[in-house]
């Protein structure tokens, strides 16, 4: 449903005037949030997954840590450390090793700017 929305193969009103029509359709429910979402701009299901998985851990007042494949392709050491920060935040008290790609690297360098 997403994909066909990106390439703009149909529109989100279109689909739910679609299902609307379908009054028994057997995940009318997920379907209908899916298209309300996809309507505000989401991407993805992958996205709208996050998305509701960041707000429930809001609420739960736990922190989420998401890294792209190019964040931990690229800064492994800097994922690396803020992994280990937010473990020690939640009272981990192992060290974190430094591999050589790394040890030259100052704390600040592991850090990106706020």
């Amino acid at each position: 449903m997403t994909t066909a929305v990106q390439q703009r193969r149909t529109r989100p009103a279109r689909l739910a005037a679609a299902l609307e029509l379908r009054a028994r359709h057997p995940r009318r429910r997920q379907l209908k949030q899916l298209l309300g979402d996809v309507e505000a701009g989401a991407e993805s299901s992958l996205e709208i997954n996050y998305l509701r998985e960041d707000n429930r851990f809001v609420l739960a007042a736990v922190a989420t840590l998401r890294y792209g494949w190019f964040d931990v392709l690229d800064h492994p050491c800097l994922v690396a450390a803020q992994v280990a920060a937010a473990l020690r935040a939640l009272g981990w008290s192992g060290l974190l090793g430094r591999c050589n790609r790394c040890l030259a690297a100052s704390e600040a360098d592991l850090w990106l700017p706020a």
